[in-house]
């Protein structure tokens, strides 16, 4: 009896202990699986954040190329824009004085040549009228004279 108690004693122990081992490498791989699927989450999660954080640098550094690019673009326009215009207008200042002054001398150069042309004529005609005037005066001599030979004459 006792030696059957010590046999039963010795398989029931043996049995525990397989049974335990069992039990506790079941509950190790639970527990262990359980760990390591936090530990992914987290590694994962930490991965996601580091990638999500490169690529809005990313897409950022992008817009913010086209933006200042559009801006910078607009800005240059306006300027020379601005410049044009002035230059435009010194340019327009310019001719329209070079204009004025060339008008102004052709001006000059007209009443020169209008006075010049009118002595001209004047001139023609006094000596035109002088020499209509000399003939009849010489005329009216000759014919004062002949009158005073002729009463001269009739006298002597």
């Amino acid at each position: 009896k006792e030696k059957g108690k010590e046999e039963g004693k010795e398989e029931g122990k043996e049995e525990g202990k397989e049974k335990g081992k069992e039990e506790g490498k079941e509950e190790g791989k639970e527990k262990g699986k359980e760990e390591g699927k936090e530990e992914g989450k987290e590694e994962g999660k930490e991965e996601g954040k580091e990638e999500g954080k490169e690529e809005g640098k990313e897409e950022g550094k992008e817009e913010g190329k086209e933006k200042g690019k559009e801006e910078g673009k607009e800005k240059g326009k306006e300027e020379g824009k601005e410049e044009g215009k002035e230059e435009g207008k010194e340019k327009g200042k310019e001719e329209g004085k070079e204009e004025r002054r060339k008008k102004e001398e052709g001006k000059e150069e007209g009443k020169e040549k209008g006075e010049e042309e009118g002595k001209e004529k004047g001139k023609e005609e006094g000596k035109e009228k002088g020499k209509e005037e000399g003939k009849e005066k010489g005329k009216e001599e000759g014919k004062a004279r002949q009158k005073q030979i002729l009463n001269k004459g009739l006298s002597v």
